[in-house]
């Protein structure tokens, strides 16, 4: 997964250990789930790794050490990534600004 090239984390799943049914309880853990499925095409795992991939990214603002706070110390409503419950969290990059292709305006007179 990868945003603007700024940011990007790799996750391993392995599909016999983490169901389709886990990937829902954990979609439905947290509100808006409908809303979630319906942007990810109706795939709960698209759905599920989107939330992730957000939410490791919030961590990584907050200076957290993500990795960590995903591997053994899971924030409610996720599993472990570390591999126990079929998902392990493989490599991620650190927050690139700099890629960031930002834009701005100013209005006369500002």
């Amino acid at each position: 997964m990868d945003w603007n090239d700024a940011f990007s984390l790799t996750v391993e799943i392995d599909h016999s250990v983490l169901t389709t049914e886990m990937l829902h309880q954990i979609n439905d853990f947290f509100s808006n789930s409908d809303d979630r499925l319906e942007e990810a095409d109706g795939n709960v795992l698209i759905a599920v790794l989107k939330m992730l991939f957000k939410t490791f990214m919030y961590f990584s603002f907050d200076h957290v050490d993500a990795i960590n706070a995903f591997q053994s110390d899971t924030p409610e409503g996720f599993i472990y990534f570390n591999g126990k419950y079929g998902a392990n969290l493989i490599s991620y990059s650190d927050l690139d600004i700099d890629a960031w292709n930002i834009d701005v305006s100013l209005k006369e007179g500002v």
